[in-house]
């Protein structure tokens, strides 16, 4: 019985190389002859180990059409008509939207894709004002506060893809989209309640966001400080 020299496995008589690290196997006491039979196939069996998320995706888009049929027949059979599975139904065409469609398409884009989930949220929003008869928070409330929530995810993502900002810019840039994003939010807000763009609480989220954005950037341009603060925390 021999021994590999490299990782001292247990070798077999059939073994011209360590099957572990592939180190050849030299005894001249014990020759290497072709067994008649081996141990374990000649060939090994590969595993796939990369999942095709667009089979995923599309099966969990057939599997999301159970629930929202079930809940449309339901409705159908009790009231005789099609009235509160519509929330369902439109809750599950966000779902769609916002989770599984970028993962059906090829190359994703993240323009096309934060326009459509707007869409589909603001879709969803005037058919819950439709049916609820109260349009009266659509267009001066959830309007505003999606085309917001739109950009600030796309320009966190434009941040992110861009290549002219490098290193601690990228969450400096974060922060200040953070800081803006909330101002406009509260003013929205209480704009749609007291009648005039005043923000309050938003200072509150503006001024952390916008120190830790000067932090960030002045820690971007001390290599030395960036290099001990990595070194204090083991990074």
């Amino acid at each position: 019985m021999s021994y590999c020299v490299n990782c001292g496995v247990k070798l077999a008589p059939s073994e011209k190389k360590c099957p572990l690290c592939g180190v050849p196997v030299v005894n001249p006491r014990d020759p290497w002859v072709e067994p008649a039979r081996r141990p374990y196939p000649k060939q090994v069996e590969r595993v796939m180990h990369r999942i095709d998320r667009r089979y995923g995706a599309a099966l969990a888009s057939l599997l999301l059409l159970i629930p929202l049929m079930l809940t449309v027949i339901s409705d159908v059979i009790v009231n005789r008509a099609v009235t509160w599975s519509l929330y369902v139904v439109g809750a599950g065409a966000c779902l769609f939207v916002w989770v599984l469609l970028p993962l059906l398409l090829k190359k994703p884009s993240p323009l096309p894709c934060v326009l459509g989930d707007a869409l589909a949220a603001l879709l969803y929003l005037g058919l819950i004002s439709t049916l609820a008869d109260s349009s009266g928070w659509f267009l001066p409330l959830a309007l505003p506060l999606v085309l917001i929530a739109a950009g600030l995810v796309l320009g966190i993502s434009q941040v992110i893809r861009s290549r002219k900002i490098r290193g601690l810019r990228h969450v400096s840039w974060v922060f200040l989209l953070l800081g803006v994003a909330s101002i406009l939010v509260d003013g929205v807000i209480h704009h749609f309640i007291a009648g005039s763009f005043a923000p309050f609480w938003s200072l509150f989220v503006c001024i952390p966001c916008l120190v830790f954005a000067i932090l960030f950037m002045m820690l971007e341009r001390k290599q030395k400080l960036k290099d001990e603060i990595r070194r204090r925390l083991f990074l």
